[in-house]
């Protein structure tokens, strides 16, 4: 249903871009269309496209390009909030195993762990406590946007306010995701008393589901790990950038 909301979005956009409608008939259609689709999501559409029935001429030309370059973008929000709400997460919980304890997404690589004090970044830097990793996550990032064939992609903010029940806190798609390593600057704002000092997750998620990076976050320690099939695994580490620097190990479960 989502999908067929966003080409018919996409159609109007596309028969206004090449003069085979009228802007007075497209304001009427694409109108229709927008509310059809707003009451669908129960929420506002991206900007601009609730913006262009107020507009005409040039501008609302320059726009309209705008928005068609931008829709798929919009449909992977909206797709990847509901793919997290029906594939991770398990009653009151996210999940990243199956009913019979096995990964989701087939192994899961850690690539990084360190305790964290008093909650504390900084202060765990200041201390030592943290530990030196192998790797620059901008590495990272660069690997898996080469190995993904730079894939469209969602940074998900998640939580779990006193372990009682799962939320989605943000999520963002209109970026060059594989190019903000600054991503993780969210994981370090948070408060534990906001969430009740539930579990954290900071997710990288492609538009194909194939593979997961996941940066988890419990206020005494915090966690990196690649979710993925062996043979993804392999592409990545195989890659000059990270390859025999990075002290990883596969490991099912917990």
């Amino acid at each position: 249903m989502l999908k067929t909301h966003i080409s018919t979005l996409h159609y109007l956009l596309c028969k206004l871009l090449d003069s085979t409608i009228t802007e007075q008939k497209f304001h009427s259609e694409f109108g229709h269309a927008l509310s059809k689709y707003a009451k669908y999501i129960n929420d506002r559409p991206y900007y601009p496209l609730n913006d262009l029935t107020s507009m005409s001429g040039e501008k609302l030309r320059k726009y309209a390009s705008d928005a068609l370059a931008r829709l798929p973008r919009e449909e992977l929000d909206r797709s990847t909030r509901k793919w997290i709400e029906d594939n991770l997460v398990d009653e009151d919980a996210f999940s990243f195993h199956d009913k019979d304890g096995q990964p989701k997404f087939g192994q899961i690589l850690q690539l990084y762990h360190t305790e964290i004090e008093k909650e504390s970044f900084l202060l765990s830097a200041l201390n030592g406590t943290i530990q030196q990793p192998t790797f620059k996550y901008a590495d990272l990032l660069a690997v898996l946007k080469e190995q993904s064939s730079n894939e469209l992609g969602a940074w998900v903010l998640c939580n779990e306010p006193d372990n009682a029940f799962a939320n989605i806190e943000y999520l963002w798609t209109l970026g060059e995701v594989y190019e903000e390593p600054e991503q993780l600057a969210k994981i370090e704002r948070i408060r534990g008393d906001s969430v009740q000092w539930g579990n954290c997750f900071l997710m990288l998620l492609p538009k194909s589901k194939n593979w997961l990076l996941l940066n988890t976050y419990r206020f005494s320690s915090f966690e990196i790990s690649l979710h993925a099939k062996e043979e993804f695994f392999d592409a990545v580490l195989s890659d000059a950038r990270l390859f025999n620097s990075m002290s990883a190990r596969v490991r099912r479960g917990d």
